[in-house]
């Protein structure tokens, strides 16, 4: 496809270029203020009652990370909890209390019914 270049095609191109640095100066200068503008903006984000002079109800619900201090410990790589083969510790049953205590049980609902009673046995060592 040929181009058919003109004086007139030529000069049209020629004023287009003329006119580009002062749009490139005019749109770095909106960049620059765009950008002074964000700037602000993420500083005023980052103001909390702990770094300025603002009250602490502006912070608002965003509270601040806490951090917290990593332990030095070293994972030993056993689980939580009693380890396999510990015998625990528990109340045995002993031969000779210190005191017998006797209760009666009964099964529930069946009180009324015939009046079965068990008699149970507490005995502890104080």
């Amino acid at each position: 496809m040929p181009v058919n270049i003109t004086g007139e095609f030529v000069r049209y191109l020629m004023e287009q270029n003329a006119s580009l640095p002062e749009q490139v100066a005019e749109l770095t200068a909106t960049v620059k203020e765009l950008n002074q503008t964000i700037r602000e903006l993420k500083e005023q984000l980052n103001k909390n009652s702990k770094n300025s002079s603002k009250p602490p109800s502006s912070d608002g619900l965003k509270k601040p990370v806490v951090k917290k201090n990593k332990s030095l410990r070293e994972s030993s790589g056993k689980k939580r909890g009693a380890q396999e083969g510990h015998d625990g510790v528990h109340l045995a049953a002993i031969s000779e209390p210190d005191h017998i205590k006797v209760v009666l049980v009964y099964k529930c609902g069946q009180e009324k019914l015939n009046n079965l009673y068990y008699q149970v046995k507490e005995q502890r060592k104080c």
